[in-house]
């Protein structure tokens, strides 16, 4: 298992382009055997492609088995998900590595929101949001971030993105 990042230190406010949550949670289900099936979200959760009423959702799992994976994905208006305003489920299977993207549209322009992806009781890291407004705006200042190997450098631009806030 990955140690947990404090992932807040270097995405406060981040929200609207990519908010990755960098930890590696360690999910059981039973397979179609009928087995214990081991799922790890060692890839965190994003968000990206923000649009004023939608957004999408990412993220990928690491199975034990190379079997099917049914997700279950929740987006609120708080963190505590008390109020969850869209939800579903999506299948995942190797010929997509396990990765997952979900278009969670019907949002509020200009809003900050929560989301995360369950598996059975375990739930994924909790990612931020922000959708952009909905006119009006004569500038969108946007953050764009490509895969990172984060144990093999620096990255300092990450904490001066947080800083910038959304």
């Amino acid at each position: 298992m990955t140690a947990s990042v404090p992932r807040r230190r270097f995405f406060r406010s981040f929200g609207s382009v990519t908010v990755l949550a960098s930890c590696g949670v360690l999910l059981q289900a039973c397979g179609s055997d009928g087995e214990q099936q081991e799922v790890a979200f060692t890839h965190g959760v994003a968000s990206g492609d923000p649009l004023a009423d939608r957004v999408i959702l990412w993220t990928r799992i690491s199975p034990k088995k190379i079997e099917p994976v049914e997700l279950k994905w929740q987006l609120a208006t708080d963190a505590g998900f008390a109020d969850i305003l869209r939800s579903g489920t999506v299948l995942t299977t190797a010929d997509t590595d396990f990765t997952v993207k979900v278009d969670a549209a019907g949002l509020a322009p200009a809003r900050s929101y929560f989301y995360r992806f369950l598996f059975n009781e375990t739930r994924s890291p909790v990612g931020r949001l922000r959708t952009l407004p909905a006119a009006g705006v004569a500038q969108v200042r946007l953050a764009v971030f490509s895969c990172a190997n984060y144990p093999a450098g620096f990255f300092n631009v990450y904490a001066d993105a947080a800083r910038l806030g959304d």
